[in-house]
């Protein structure tokens, strides 16, 4: 699977830094990693547990459930220097407070909240 991953991306979406490869089972990333060492890898997980096996892997992301994030995780997050997106937050205090900790990137059914909370 992980070298039709591989295969897939370089036909579809050439552009590196247009996709991130994710899961919670680090084996399957070790796999991609080991088909096309290109392609930027997320661990899926919670907590500060998913941030230290984010970072033992040594991959650029971390994909963390947003019931796991608080300013610790964020700042074990960047002390591994790991790019942060969270998962799902459809309320807009949720998001509000996910800014506030400084994640890149969030994962959302509700962009209109995001938007509304955005601009207040």
């Amino acid at each position: 699977a992980p070298r039709k991953l591989t295969a897939l991306l370089r036909r579809y979406a050439p552009t590196a830094g247009n996709h991130v490869a994710s899961s919670f089972d680090r084996e399957a990333l070790l796999q991609v990693r080991q088909a096309d060492s290109r392609i930027p890898l997320a661990f899926l997980g919670e907590g500060a547990e998913a941030v230290a096996t984010a970072a033992e892997m040594t991959v650029p992301w971390v994909h963390l459930a947003w019931q796991s994030v608080d300013a610790d995780v964020v700042m074990a997050a960047r002390d591994a220097d790991l790019r942060i997106m969270v998962w799902t937050v459809d309320e807009r205090d949720c998001f509000a407070r996910m800014l506030a900790f400084g994640v890149d990137k969030v994962c959302t059914n509700r962009p209109d909240h995001m938007l509304q909370a955005l601009r207040q």
